[in-house]
């Protein structure tokens, strides 16, 4: 027979798991690179850019399309791994769920 308080009850830890997927992801941070680290982005495991830092002489010594162009892979190699983050975060939550 169909149960719906026991429906009810996964989908509450379904969401409170999801809520708690997110703080973690908020907590967890990846930085991209690129140049040889000349250029580096923090990115939280929700996307959100947090500090982007330049090696002054890549301005000094480059025009600024090179220099854009750097900012765009490092934002790029920390999309990356922030993608990588949240797919094992998945697999850890779909795995406590018996998925």
């Amino acid at each position: 027979m169909f149960d719906s308080k026991k429906l009810m009850d996964a989908m509450k830890q379904a969401m409170e798991m999801q809520q708690q997927m997110q703080q973690d992801l908020g907590a967890k941070t990846v930085q991209g690179a690129a140049l040889a680290g000349m250029v580096t982005v923090d990115m939280n495991g929700q996307f959100e850019v947090g500090k982007i830092t330049i090696d002054p002489t890549l301005i000094a010594e480059n025009d600024l399309d090179f220099v854009q162009e750097m900012i765009r892979a490092a934002v790029n190699d920390a999309v990356t791994q922030a993608k990588s983050i949240v797919a094992d975060q998945m697999k850890s939550v779909t795995g406590k769920l018996g998925f």
